[in-house]
């Protein structure tokens, strides 16, 4: 049996319709795996008149379009970085899943407020174990209790 070539592609585009508020036109992102697509925005602005539809890249020569050209450059590459790890993965490869990828960015860092919550109940759960025991870290009915080596 013959395994059928899939097809990918990425493609920016701006929507010239739709204008922030300074005159740039929002900067949006579309996956396409066999036929389907899905489409994000990048939160970049572009000036319309200086956006290449042909390059989907900035002409502007200026800090702004630089760095706009040089940020789609590293998110085309993400882009396919993850894609091939997809299929390495022998995972479902789909715009959902290779737009969820790009978009976790692997870990999100943590808060200080949610390491100390993952830290207590790591904490109340060896304490659950055995050693120690407190009301204030569980149900309210459970009794008190201090183990003998105390």
């Amino acid at each position: 049996m013959q395994k059928r070539k899939s097809t990918f592609s990425v493609l920016f585009f701006i929507k010239r319709k739709k204008l922030l508020k300074n005159g740039d036109a929002s900067v949006y992102m579309r996956i396409t795996i066999d036929g389907r697509f899905l489409e994000a925005s990048l939160k970049r602005g572009v000036n319309p008149k200086t956006w290449n539809e042909k390059k989907q890249r900035s002409t502007g020569r200026d800090r702004l379009s630089l760095e706009l050209n040089d940020f789609l450059d590293t998110t085309i590459s993400r882009i396919y970085k993850i894609h091939q790890q997809l299929i390495d993965d022998g995972k479902l490869v789909d715009p959902m899943a290779v737009m969820s990828a790009y978009q976790s960015r692997t870990e999100r860092p943590k808060m200080l407020r949610e390491v100390f919550r993952q830290e207590n109940e790591k904490y109340r759960n060896s304490l659950k174990s055995g050693i120690w025991f407190s009301a204030r870290f569980s149900d309210t009915s459970a009794p008190s209790v201090i183990s003998a080596s105390s």
